[in-house]
């Protein structure tokens, strides 16, 4: 039986040799010292530590073609292009797509675009790109992205960029802002290079947040662009897809033609006037991203496209210190002078604009004026004349009405109190009959989610329609924010995240300006705080897990700074510690175990505190068992078996008081289950199977009450399915496959609903490939193999599915490199050794790296050489074998240029499994550097 191993790093693979034997014990990875242990894996829910994984069949493990391609073209995800090797993708846009790509030869990391349509794109889309590398080929400086290379393979142009590895502005921004110093020096960053580009031509005419990556630096023009950054940066602008000639169009474009985005566009560039777009429409944009990192937002922003470009035609921006009264008057000044609807009115040039930037800088006077108030007048009766005229209308009434105001007063102040009394018992009808019977009374009634969800809805419109008139009422803009984080609680139950996520942000922003506008009401930075945390949940839950991240860090610093300013704000610091220990289920996600244990301890010490204050609070407890609950799933339980069986103890005796103490509350029967499963788990890794049998059906017995209650929660669900898919595990283990295969066959259909409804969560079609991976498993022990075979496939298809949008989930990486080696040991049962030898290539393809998995390879390939030699008439061997033969030869070779140097292995194998090979000298000359190389591991010489 294979061994599963783990290294201090957290790479997992499947370790050959015995159970006394540490020969396999040595990470293909990182070459660090491991120890065998189980997989595990961990899945979206905040509480949820899921399944332990059978083992895989086999110790012969998989192989990769010699030349590398049927893999490639096996997915079709990523395009093949010669020379790079395609690692992910980056982002893409209306017109192109761009990868993440390692040059083979160099051995360097470059952004690799390509055109969507690919070979059916259109003349001008071509046009527009080879446009955009002549631009970006003429613009050598250090402030741009640079070009490596242009080329073209089977139809498809592709231009390879300079890599950055630090995100774009917008992302880091994300509705935050800036410190107005650190804006101030981005900015005139960016227009010293904008500058450089015009005195050469070009304008960008598409300048925007998104548009400006941010590398790491360590140079003394970095710019550290918040306090909290530990590295400072240097932007580079990217994408001249629009760029423009300044003595004619770098792209083909006519007259009335608005290219560019909305919110950054200068009015020329939204009028369509095409011939007077020059370098002010590029100081236009600098203005707006500067606007955006003083105040969070850009300067015009409204429902659609259309409605922002009129806003950018027709209104004036509101000054930043409406929105931000810290923003310095200085650079409010030089903003909106770059915001300026004539270009006249602007800056000169972007090189004025820098030197203004840098005046405000050093404390000396700046250039621009400020706009006089009788200027301001004068443009606004421009813009509204009818009003105007109507208000010099009104000025010669009132000066004739002066006389019956008195009386007049009166009365509009009694409509006025009557207005306000009846606004204020409508705003109070939607809090207690929509908002707290959607949020509180509902939340414990079974199958009322979709109910709680309409009624929050309807509270939301409400609200926002309030918002419209009254919208200088702080309490009325708070309960609007808040409406937004409700909706948002209740569409991250239903699984709805993407939604989930833009509501969180929605309420954040608006809590964030009532900050800044009452900076002493803690209340408004708590709940900022709150939708910080839960947008990185949903962010989590999706797998976006850098700016997961982002959302953590942000909720930690305002609740760190809270908590320190007050001693008695329980409530901070309860929030602080939910903060922690979701941090720490990222971390765990992403293989940190060490950094997780320590955020989950932080946050049993806060909550702990918190308890000792306040005992009876059961709120605090859900915390405190949560952290309990997280905190067993990351103590390595082979050493460490008593601390981690003592912290799900723990977290047991707390929810079960809890559940016993609330029995209608179903967050307490939930995260029981969750715990029960946990301890399962621990058993099996500790070998204790009828204690973990035990467990595994108390948490089955309360997820099916749980999912029968509230069928409209996938989270109930997937928790099912994981009990069942644990389940199938102990049986398995007892070799009762057929009950296995039961459990896991419901695990399956449970995880195939959850898919269908929520297409956009990795985790469920992770867990559907692991569940279809065991269900092969079980057929393959009975000796089943056309039904193994359709599980493996199955399971190969729904793992590519997640890689191909995530990447970087090792976990699910670890189950398709085992899952190709399963169907491989299947085919050659069947005999299939064409179809052996194909997926033998994807399994190589998985690790590329991995020189042990190269050898295994090799052995496989060899196995198909018997497989045809025995199978095939007599005179038809040498038809199919060598061609076998020679790919494990290339194969083995690989795997030595790789680090593969186990000549014990390879002396194990040369008897039976490679004996195809024998024979061969080029096989005996691979294997003398293999056992060459191994002496010099044992024996290295002496310094």
């Amino acid at each position: 039986m294979t061994r599963l191993a783990i290294c201090p790093q957290g790479h997992v693979w499947s370790a050959a040799g015995t159970a006394g034997d540490e020969g396999g014990l040595i990470c293909p990875v990182c070459g660090q010292t491991g120890a065998q242990a189980a997989v595990e894996q961990t899945v979206g829910h905040e509480t949820l530590e899921p399944l332990c994984v059978p083992p895989v069949i086999s110790d012969v493990q998989p192989i990769r073609p010699v030349d590398g391609q049927a893999s490639e073209h096996r997915d079709s995800g990523k395009p093949i292009v010669p020379g790079y090797e395609i690692v992910r993708e980056l982002g893409r846009g209306g017109m192109g797509v761009v990868y993440l790509a390692r040059h083979r030869e160099l051995n360097r990391p470059v952004a690799l675009k390509m055109i969507l349509a690919g070979a059916h794109a259109d003349a001008e889309t071509l046009s527009r790109f080879h446009r955009e590398a002549e631009a970006v080929a003429r613009l050598q400086h250090p402030g741009f992205v640079q070009i490596h290379e242009v080329g073209e393979y089977q139809g498809r142009p592709y231009l390879t960029l300079e890599y950055v590895d630090g995100g774009n502005l917008a992302h880091h921004l994300a509705g935050a802002t800036l410190a107005p110093r650190a804006a101030a020096r981005l900015v005139e960053t960016l227009a010293r290079t904008v500058h450089y580009a015009h005195q050469r031509g070009i304008v960008h005419r598409d300048l925007t947040p998104r548009n400006i990556l941010l590398a790491r630096s360590n140079s003394r023009h970095g710019i550290r662009l918040n306090a909290a950054d530990l590295k400072e940066c240097e932007p580079k602008i990217t994408d001249f897809g629009l760029a423009k000639e300044l003595d004619g169009d770098m792209v083909q474009t006519q007259t009335g033609m608005v290219m560019g985005t909305p919110s950054y566009m200068s009015p020329e560039q939204a009028l369509g006037k095409t011939r007077e777009i020059g370098p002010g429409a590029d100081i236009h944009a600098l203005g707006a991203i500067l606007y955006e990192t003083l105040t969070g937002r850009p300067p015009y922003l409204a429902e659609t496209s259309y409605d922002t470009l009129v806003q950018v035609i027709e209104r004036e921006p509101t000054p930043p210190t409406r929105l931000q009264p810290s923003v310095p008057r200085d650079l409010e000044t030089i903003c909106l002078k770059c915001l300026a609807k004539d270009p006249l009115k602007r800056y000169t040039s972007a090189e004025a604009l820098a030197d203004d930037l840098h005046r405000f800088l050093v404390t000396e006077p700046i250039l621009a004026r400020r706009v006089s108030w009788r200027e301001r007048a004068w443009k606004w009766g421009r813009r509204h004349p009818a009003v105007t005229a109507l208000l010099v209308v009104v000025l010669l009434a009132v000066t004739t009405l002066t006389v019956g105001s008195v009386a007049y007063s009166a009365r509009v102040r009694g409509e006025r109190d009557r207005a306000e009394t009846n606004f204020q018992l409508a705003m109070q009808a939607v809090d207690e009959m929509l908002t707290e019977v959607g949020e509180e009374q509902l939340a414990s009634e079974p199958r009322m989610e979709e109910k709680r969800k309409a009624l929050l809805a309807k509270a939301l419109a409400l609200y926002q329609q309030f918002l419209a008139q009254k919208g200088e009422d702080a309490r009325v803009r708070l309960q609007t924010a808040q409406a937004h984080r409700r909706m948002a609680d209740i569409l991250r139950l239903l699984g709805q995240h993407d939604t989930a996520r833009q509501a969180y942000q929605e309420a954040a922003v608006m809590l964030e300006r009532l900050h800044f506008e009452s900076p002493g009401d803690a209340r408004y930075r708590r709940q900022m705080a709150y939708c910080h945390n839960m947008r990185g949940e949903a962010l989590r839950a999706v797998g976006h897990h850098e700016e997961a991240e982002t959302a953590y860090q942000q909720a930690e610093s305002v609740l760190t700074s809270l908590a320190a300013e007050d001693d008695d704000d329980a409530s901070s610091r309860q929030e602080l510690a939910r903060t922690l220990y979701n941090r720490g289920i990222l971390q765990r996600q992403t293989q940190r175990s060490t950094e997780a244990e320590s955020q989950f301890r932080q946050a049993v010490t806060l909550l702990a505190e918190l308890i000792n204050r306040d005992p009876e609070t059961p709120t605090l407890q859900q915390h405190l068992a949560r952290s309990y609950l997280n905190l067993g799933t990351v103590i390595p339980s082979q050493e460490r078996y008593a601390d981690a069986k003592e912290a799900d103890d723990e977290a047991i005796e707390i929810l079960v008081a809890l559940s016993v103490r609330f029995p209608d509350n179903p967050d307490y029967r939930h995260e029981l289950g969750v715990a029960y499963n946990n301890l399962g788990n621990l058993f099996v890794r500790t070998n204790r199977l009828t204690e973990a049998r035990t467990a595994f059906s108390q948490s089955l017995e309360g997820f099916q009450e749980l999912a029968r209650d509230f069928p409209k929660v996938p989270t109930y669900r997937q928790e099912l399915a994981n009990s069942f898919n644990s389940l199938g595990s102990v049986r398995s283990y007892d070799k009762d496959y057929v009950g296995a295969a039961a459990a896991w066959e419901q695990a399956a259909e449970l995880l195939e609903g959850l898919v269908s409804e929520h297409s956009d969560v990795a985790a469920y079609k992770g867990d559907l490939g692991m569940v279809l991976g065991n269900l092969g498993l079980a057929y393959h022990s009975r000796a089943q193999w056309p039904q193994a075979r359709a599980y493996f496939d199955q399971s190969i298809d729904s793992l590519k599915q997640v890689l191909a949008d995530h990447p970087d989930e090792a976990f699910y990486r670890q189950l398709l490199r085992d899952n190709y080696q399963n169907l491989a040991e299947v085919l050659l049962s069947l005999h299939d050794h064409a179809g052996a030898a194909e997926v033998a290539g994807a399994l190589a393809e998985v690790f590329p790296q991995d020189g042990r998995d190269r050898y295994l390879a090799a052995c496989f390939l060899a196995r198909c050489a018997n497989e045809a030699h025995h199978k095939n008439q007599p005179g038809q061997q040498d038809v199919v074998s060598p061609p076998y033969v020679e790919e494990a030869v290339a194969m083995l070779q690989q795997a030595v240029e790789r680090g593969f140097r186990d000549a014990q292995q390879v002396d194990k194998d040369s008897a039976e499994v490679l004996l195809s090979l024998a024979a061969r000298p080029d096989f005996q000359q691979v294997v003398d550097q293999i056992r060459s190389a191994s002496q010099q591991i044992d024996h290295p010489s002496a310094e």
